[in-house]
């Protein structure tokens, strides 16, 4: 079987998601979702921006540390910068930038707007630059009514594993489909059979 025929045999994954607003935050999507559509499907995500998400956020006065969680989950403890300004996530499951200072110029980078004067509990925002996909995260205590739910979605389909919503699992599967297409065009098919048959059980319509 040659490269090609494997090639024409792998069906993409549509990655072209259907996006409405909702004041539910059941079923709003999470800043780690949010900021995965963005960086992924900024096209048909941005003229829903800015928006509200399912990730909530609480610190104290002057404090560099901060609890958060998404809607239904866990609270879990996260470092914050001092001051506003472009940062990296360091990791944590929210995707908050509140790791390395970084620019405007990094790809990885988000601008974090914290509160400087008092006590916050609020919604996570999520804003942007009309002139790039650079996202603003609004971690200041104000925010908007509406958020980013997925058409026909529903509570379960904005559940996290290990992190990853499923929409972003579905971008995820469909990246590693691509990247198998330009595999095969290099590595003998048969090696590929068992990767093909994985992406394939994998891939979400």
């Amino acid at each position: 079987m040659s490269a090609q025929i494997v090639q024409a045999n792998l069906v993409q994954a549509n990655l072209k998601a259907r996006y409405e607003r909702t004041t539910d935050p059941k079923r709003m999507m999470t800043h780690a979702a949010l900021n995965e559509a963005i960086r992924r499907d900024w096209k048909n995500v941005k003229e829903f921006l800015p928006a509200r998400t399912a990730t909530s956020i609480r610190y104290e006065k002057g404090a560099t540390k901060a609890v958060a969680w998404d809607e239904g989950g866990q609270e879990a403890k996260i470092d914050l910068p001092l001051n506003d300004g472009w940062y990296i996530p360091d990791g944590n499951p929210f995707a908050i930038p509140n790791g390395k200072s970084s620019n405007r110029d990094d790809s990885n980078a988000r601008y974090l707007l914290r509160d400087q004067v008092g006590e916050v509990s609020c919604s996570v925002g999520c804003s942007f630059f009309k002139d790039s996909k650079r996202s603003f995260v609004n971690v200041d205590g104000g925010y908007w009514d509406e958020g980013v739910a997925l058409i026909g979605g529903s509570k379960e389909q904005d559940l996290l594993v290990k992190g990853v919503t499923l929409e972003a699992f579905r971008i995820l599967v469909g990246d590693a489909n691509a990247s198998l297409s330009d595999l095969a065009q290099t590595v003998s098919p048969e090696k590929l059979g068992a990767l093909t048959r994985l992406i394939q059980a994998l891939k979400l319509e």
